[in-house]
Parts: structure tokens; C-alpha cells; sequence
């Protein structure tokens, strides 16, 4: 999912703090708070604005199998009264940022997402990160938790990848898709059992 506006992880740019929205047990988006509009204004998201996701099942945004396991996972749990948090990075072209992920059953029977920001701190700007300039249509997996991306049989941090990879030196950066490293996959599943009731 490119840009990632639901948090799923991602690279994004403004303030992630607060964004908040909920589905319904068919998993449609039924609503989002007021900063999801200012939060995908800042990533240009237009087509993931409240008015192009409301009413549509949270499964059309979330395209790595992947994750849409862990996710169907999660879901589950809290369907079953658990409710759920994990912390994940989603950084923008000049900030490094873990942000938590809160997912708990509300009275109605809906499930609400909501983040905030745990820690936060400035880097260098990085090209493929920033959605406001155009990608080539090579694409680099990068892990949707840890913010890594997949080298063949490792997953490293995408300074270290810039070199490693030699794919951010053209003109035109790559493009990132998402999917979960197997360290990520390994924990949310831990987490998932270990979520509290």
C-alpha cells in the first residue's frame, strides 16, 4: 500500500499523532477522524481521502498478503474482547518515527485504530521517501513494522540499504512496496497471543 495512510506502516510526512478510525464487522471503513484528511493532504493521498475510503472494506488499502494476514489476525482478536497495540515505524523523507498502533472493540462493535507517536527524530532526506516527487516503477520491499528493507536473505536499515543496493543513486528513486520481515512477523505473532483480555 503506497503511502500507507491506514498505518500500516509506510513513509509519510505531517503530524501521524491522533489519526483514528474505525471499521465495521465487515470490516468497512465506517469512520475517520478529522486529522485523517490533513494526514493524507500531507502525503498526497487524494485518493485516500474520508470521502474515497468511508463505506469501503479496510481489505481495498491493504494489498501484501502478509499483512493482510496479521491484520485478519488482529481483527479476530479483537473481536474476541482483546484489544491490541504494537509499535511500528512510518517515517517521512527527513524524520525517523516509531509510532504505537492501539486497535480495541468500541461499545457500538466497532474496532478503532488509533496512533500516536512514541519517539521521533530528525535525518537526513531521504528521496524514496518522499511522495511528493515521481518513482521509477522499480520497486524495494520494505517491511511495514521495522521500516528495513529486503536485501535477497536479510532485511537492513534503508541508510545502510542505500549503499548496498545502489538502486537510490539514479536520478529517479525506486518505488517501496510493503510486505513484514520474518523478525516483524515473529513478534506480531507473539504479540497476538500475548495481547491482554
Amino acid at each position: 500500500m503506497r503511502g500507507s495512510i491506514l498505518l500500516i506502516g509506510g513513509s509519510v510526512q505531517g503530524d501521524i499523532n491522533g489519526v483514528v478510525y474505525r471499521v465495521n464487522d465487515r470490516d468497512e471503513i465506517v469512520l475517520v477522524d478529522g486529522a485523517w484528511d490533513r494526514f493524507a493532504g500531507a502525503n498526497a493521498g487524494h485518493r485516500v481521502l474520508a470521502r474515497e475510503v468511508l463505506h469501503h472494506s479496510l481489505w481495498d488499502f491493504v494489498v501484501d498478503a502478509t499483512t493482510r494476514k496479521i491484520y485478519r489476525q488482529v481483527l479476530q482478536r479483537v473481536r474476541d474482547g482483546r484489544s491490541v497495540a504494537f509499535r511500528f515505524r512510518c517515517d517521512s523523507p527527513d524524520r525517523r518515527r516509531l509510532l504505537e498502533m492501539r486497535i480495541a472493540r468500541c461499545e457500538d462493535a466497532t474496532i478503532e485504530f488509533s496512533t500516536s507517536t512514541i519517539e521521533e527524530e530528525a535525518r537526513p532526506h531521504l528521496a524514496v521517501l518522499d511522495t511528493g516527487i515521481v518513482h521509477s516503477k522499480e520497486l524495494v520491499k520494505a517491511c511495514g513494522w521495522c521500516g528495513r528493507i529486503n536485501v535477497g536473505h536479510s532485511w537492513i536499515e534503508i541508510e545502510e540499504a542505500l549503499g548496498h543496493l545502489r538502486l537510490f543513486e539514479g536520478p529517479v528513486p525506486p518505488m517501496l512496496s510493503h510486505g513484514v520481515c520474518e523478525k516483524c512477523y515473529g513478534n506480531m505473532a507473539a504479540a497476538l497471543v500475548e495481547s491482554p483480555v
